[in-house]
C-alpha cells in the first residue's frame, strides 16, 4: 500500500500518526537497512572495550523506550472500541471480527466497498461536494499500520538489544536458557568472519575461556564434541559450582563470577519475548492467559460485556506493557553487568588476592586433614581393641560352655570305664582258680582300664581348672563391661566426628582446588593480555617517534581531502575516550581513523545515522 501517514490530523475522530514510520511498498529494502544497522551495532560491540559496551546498549534501550512512550500517547483504547463497534454494526454478524485476521478481512471488504462507490460516483456533477473519507476505514488502516510498526519495533529490539545481550553479556552454560529459544536464529554475522570473532573472543572478555567469561565462544567441531571437550566442559561445570559455593564467603567471587541474577533475568526476558512473538505474529488467535496483569488498567474502565471484545481491546496495551517490561529487564541486565569489575588491572588484583587466600586456606586444610587422619587412625585402633574387649565376655561364655560339654563327655566315658571295671573285678574273682590264662588276661584289661580312668580323671580336673579360670574372668569382665561400653561409645563418637570433619575438609579442599584452577588460569590470561597491551602501546609510541623525527611534528596531509566537499562529518556527543573523558566537536572520517579503537564510532552514531554512508530509514534508526 503506497501511502505516507500524516504526522497530525485535525479531526479528533481520526487516529493520530505513528511516530517516524514510513509505509512503502519496498519493505524488503527497509528490513535490509535495519539488519545492516543491527550488524553495525554488533560490530561496534565487538570492537568496543568491555567497560564501554553497556553504554551503547543503554542508548538503544532509551531510544526503544521513547518509541514505546510515543506509541502509548498515539493509541486510544476508547477510540478503538468506538470504531470496532461501528465495524461490528456494519458487518452485522456476517463474519468473526473478534480476531485481528477477522478484523483485517472486514477492513478489506470495507475498502472494496469504498472503491466501488468511488467508481459508480457520477463525475459530471462538479457542484456536488466530494464524499468525506470513511473514518472507520481510515482508523483501521492506521490501526494495522500501527500493528506493523509494533512488529518492526519488536524486530529492532531483538536485533539491537535482545541478541547483543545474549551474545556479549551472557555466559552460556548448562543452566542457561536454550539458545534457539532466546536468540533470534536469523541473526547473521555476514560481515564478520569466524576467525575475527575468535580473535576478539579473548580480547573483549578479559578472562580465559575456561572460566566461562568468554562470551563469544564458538564451537569448532559443531555438535560433535570430543572426549577432551566433554572433560573440559565437566571441569568448567565443577569450577562454576565451586565458585558459586564460595561466593557466599568471598565477595570478590560474586562480583567476578556469579551470574545467577543474570540467568534469572535472561529467562524472564526470553519468556517475555516468546509471549510477544505469539501475540504480535498470530492474528488468527491469541490467548488472554498471556496478558500481563498491568495491561488490565488500560481497559478496566471500558463497559464491555463480551470477553472476546475485551481481549481484543486489551491486545495493543498488553504489547506496549510487555515492551516496557522488556526494556526494564534489559536495563536491569546491564545494571547487573555494570556491577562486575571491568578494569583489567583491578580484576587482576582481585584474582591475585583470591588466589592467595585460596592457597593459604588449602595449606591449612591440608595440615588439618593430615592431623585428623592420624588421630582417626589411632582412634580406630583403640576402638577395635575396645570392641574386642567388649566381646570378651561372650567369648568366655562360649569357652565355659565348651568346657562343660567336654567335662560331660569325659564323665560319660568315666562312667563307662567304671562299669567295665566292676565287670572285670567280677570276672577276675571267678577265674582266679579255674582259668589261670584267662585270669591273667583279665588282670591286664583291668590295669588298662585303671590307666584310662586315671587319664580321664586328670583331663576332667584340668578342664575344670580352666573352667574356673574362665568363670572368674567372666565375672571380672561382666563387672567392667558397662564402663568399657561407655568408653567405647565415647571413642566411637570421637572417631565419627573426626570422619565427618575429614569429609567436610576434603570436600572443602576439592571445592577450593576446583575454584583455584580457573582463577589461576584467568590471572595468567589477564596478565598476558596486559603485557600484550603494554607492548602494543610501546610499539605505537616507537612508531610515532620514528614518524615525527625531523618533521617538526607535522602530520601527513592526504591530498584527496584537500578542498573536498563530500567529506562526511560525524558529530561526537559525550563520547568517552580511553581515559573515560568526553570528546566533543566534529571530526572528519580521516581523524576518526587516528582515534583510539573505542572512539571511532560514538554510541549515538548508530542511533542518529549522521554519516551518509550509514543513513537508514527512520524506523530502522528507531
Amino acid at each position: 500500500m503506497n501511502m505516507v501517514l500524516k504526522e497530525q490530523m485535525t479531526n479528533t475522530a481520526v487516529p493520530p500518526s505513528i511516530p517516524r514510520i514510513t509505509v512503502t511498498s519496498s519493505t524488503d529494502e527497509e528490513t535490509s537497512k535495519s539488519h545492516k544497522t543491527a550488524e553495525k551495532i554488533q560490530v561496534r560491540l565487538l570492537t568496543l572495550e568491555e567497560k564501554y559496551r553497556s553504554y551503547l546498549l543503554y542508548q538503544q534501550i532509551k531510544a526503544f523506550e521513547e518509541k514505546v512512550y510515543l506509541s502509548y500517547d498515539n493509541f486510544n483504547v476508547d477510540m478503538l472500541l468506538k470504531m470496532f463497534r461501528e465495524m461490528a454494526r456494519r458487518c452485522k454478524g456476517a463474519r468473526d471480527i473478534y480476531t485481528l485476521a477477522g478484523l483485517r478481512q472486514a477492513l478489506q471488504v470495507e475498502i472494496r466497498k469504498a472503491r466501488m462507490r468511488q467508481r459508480n460516483k457520477k463525475t459530471d456533477l462538479p457542484e456536488k461536494k466530494p464524499e468525506e473519507p470513511d473514518q472507520v476505514v481510515q482508523y483501521f488502516i492506521w490501526f494495522f499500520n500501527n500493528l506493523k510498526y509494533l512488529r518492526d519495533l519488536r524486530a529492532n529490539f531483538v536485533d539491537r538489544v535482545f541478541n547483543p545481550l545474549f551474545k556479549y553479556f551472557y555466559e552460556f552454560g548448562s543452566t542457561g536458557p536454550d539458545r534457539e529459544r532466546s536468540v533470534d536464529s536469523a541473526m547473521s554475522f555476514s560481515n564478520i568472519s569466524v576467525n575475527s570473532v575468535k580473535t576478539f573472543d579473548s580480547h573483549v572478555t578479559g578472562l580465559s575461556s575456561f572460566s566461562g567469561w568468554s562470551q563469544l565462544g564458538l564451537s569448532e567441531t559443531g555438535s560433535q564434541e570430543s572426549d577432551e571437550n566433554i572433560h573440559t566442559t565437566r571441569k568448567k561445570m565443577l569450577a562454576r559450582a565451586a565458585l558459586l559455593l564460595l561466593g557466599r564467603e568471598f565477595r570478590d567471587i560474586k562480583n567476578l563470577y556469579d551470574s545467577t541474577e543474570v540467568e534469572k533475568i535472561s529467562h524472564r526476558l526470553s519468556f517475555l519475548k516468546e509471549q510477544l512473538d505469539f501475540l504480535i505474529d498470530n492474528e488468527s488467535q491469541f490467548s488472554s492467559e498471556m496478558f500481563s496483569q498491568d495491561s488490565e488498567k488500560a481497559v478496566c474502565h471500558l463497559k464491555v460485556k463480551n470477553s472476546r471484545t475485551y481481549s481484543l481491546m486489551r491486545l495493543i496495551p498488553d504489547i506496549l506493557v510487555k515492551f516496557q517490561k522488556a526494556a526494564w529487564l534489559a536495563k536491569r541486565w546491564l545494571e547487573l553487568d555494570d556491577m562486575k569489575t571491568k578494569d583489567l588491572n583491578e580484576r587482576l588484583q582481585k584474582l591475585a588476592a583470591l588466589e592467595g587466600q585460596f592457597s593459604k586456606r588449602l595449606s591449612a586444610l591440608s595440615k588439618n586433614i593430615q592431623d585428623h587422619e592420624s588421630q582417626l587412625e589411632r582412634g580406630t585402633r583403640e576402638l577395635q581393641n575396645l570392641l574386642k574387649r567388649e566381646d570378651r565376655t561372650s567369648d568366655l561364655e562360649l569357652k565355659v560352655h565348651d568346657f562343660k560339654g567336654k567335662i560331660s563327655k569325659l564323665e560319660t566315658d568315666m562312667q563307662t570305664l567304671n562299669e567295665e571295671k566292676i565287670k572285670l573285678v567280677k570276672d577276675i574273682e571267678g577265674t582266679k582258680k579255674t582259668n589261670v590264662s584267662g585270669h591273667t588276661n583279665l588282670l591286664t584289661m583291668y590295669e588298662r582300664n585303671k590307666l584310662q580312668r586315671y587319664a580321664i580323671e586328670r583331663q576332667i580336673a584340668a578342664i575344670k581348672f580352666q573352667e574356673n579360670i574362665a568363670l572368674k574372668d567372666m565375672e571380672v569382665e561382666t563387672e567392667v563391661k558397662p564402663n568399657i561400653m561407655h568408653f567405647t561409645n565415647d571413642v566411637q563418637d570421637r572417631c565419627e566426628e573426626l570422619e565427618r570433619a575429614l569429609e567436610q575438609e576434603k570436600r572443602e579442599k576439592n571445592t577450593l582446588q576446583a575454584a583455584l584452577y580457573p582463577i589461576s588460569k584467568d590471572k595468567e590470561f589477564i596478565a598476558e593480555k596486559l603485557r600484550e597491551k603494554q607492548m602494543h602501546i610501546a610499539e605505537e609510541r616507537g612508531q610515532v617517534v620514528a614518524k615525527y623525527v625531523g618533521s617538526s611534528n607535522k602530520p601527513e596531509v592526504i591530498a584527496q581531502y584537500v578542498g573536498s566537499s563530500h567529506r562526511p562529518d560525524v558529530s561526537f556527543r559525550s563520547l568517552p575516550d580511553d581515559n573515560g573523558h568526553a570528546l566533543n566537536g566534529s571530526l572528519s572520517s580521516r581523524s576518526i581513523l587516528h582515534q583510539p579503537f573505542t572512539s571511532r564510532l560514538p554510541p549515538n552514531y548508530l542511533i542518529e545515522g549522521r554519516d551518509s554512508s550509514m543513513q537508514t530509514s527512520p524506523l530502522s534508526d528507531w
